[in-house]
């Protein structure tokens, strides 16, 4: 298994800052000041960092966008087992939920095209579980704060014409349920 990038963007280990972003987005016109032009910078930099997001990265984005990919995680093909990690989403996530006691998340599995739908559905249920499961148990996130479903291969990343592409579209995504 290797780290989630995009192909020829490259992976980097920093984290996303926010103000990091702003600047660099004012500076190259890249995006507006607006939440929407803040959010897309924030999600373009942090799949060209290889999925890094900081955690006020990532509670910047949820609360803005209403949700947010976990591009860190790793997942086989046709595997619901999210690898050993140590995953820095799943940290900055359990932080999030830490500091915001009432928030509810529901993490939506996805997956790549091989296979049929309704597998795929089935096995992206049970990805989000896996990462449920990690954040109750390695992180002590409240298990009834966090709801899972699956969307099988409907909503694609990337091109599942690659192996890379492939690999991105096999992920979890956060979405904030109630703050």
């Amino acid at each position: 298994m290797r780290p989630q990038t995009l192909p020829a963007l490259g992976p980097s280990t920093q984290p996303v800052d926010r103000d990091t972003i702003q600047a660099d987005a004012s500076a190259q016109g890249a995006a507006s000041n607006t939440e929407n032009g803040l959010e897309q910078a924030l999600l373009v930099d942090a799949i060209k960092k290889g999925g890094s997001l900081s955690t006020g990265a990532l509670r910047d984005v949820l609360q803005l966008q209403g949700h947010v990919p976990l591009l860190d995680l790793e997942f086989d093909t046709a595997s619901a087992q999210v690898g050993e990690g140590p995953y820095d989403s799943l940290k900055h996530l359990a932080t999030f939920m830490s500091d915001h006691e009432s928030a509810v998340i529901l993490l939506v599995g996805h997956t790549d095209t091989v296979g049929g739908l309704q597998g795929n559905i089935a096995l992206s249920e049970r990805r989000a579980a896996s990462v449920r499961e990690r954040l109750i148990t390695r992180y002590g996130v409240e298990g009834a704060r966090i709801q899972v479903a699956g969307a099988g291969y409907m909503a694609p990343l990337a091109p599942n014409t690659s192996e890379e592409g492939r690999e991105i579209n096999r992920r979890v995504e956060a979405v904030l349920v109630r703050p």
